[in-house]
């Protein structure tokens, strides 16, 4: 084997950043998480009010028929 078959087998890449270097979450994550929007709060407000108005309209149906 001559030397510039040894570096080519030996020697790879090196890494571009310190994530890649370590491979750290950031690394291995495919998808990347969404930037927060300014009515993110807003909509779990809503969300969870819906999720109450439902329980609370199923169980008034359960209470309605006793």
């Amino acid at each position: 084997m001559n030397y510039s078959d040894f570096v080519i087998r030996n020697c790879r890449q090196t890494p571009r950043t310190l994530s890649e270097a370590f491979k750290d979450a950031d690394y291995a994550t495919a998808i990347e998480t969404p930037a927060e929007g300014e009515y993110s709060w807003f909509w779990g407000f809503v969300g969870a009010l819906a999720a109450v108005a439902v329980f609370g309209y199923c169980f008034y149906l359960t209470i309605s028929r006793f």
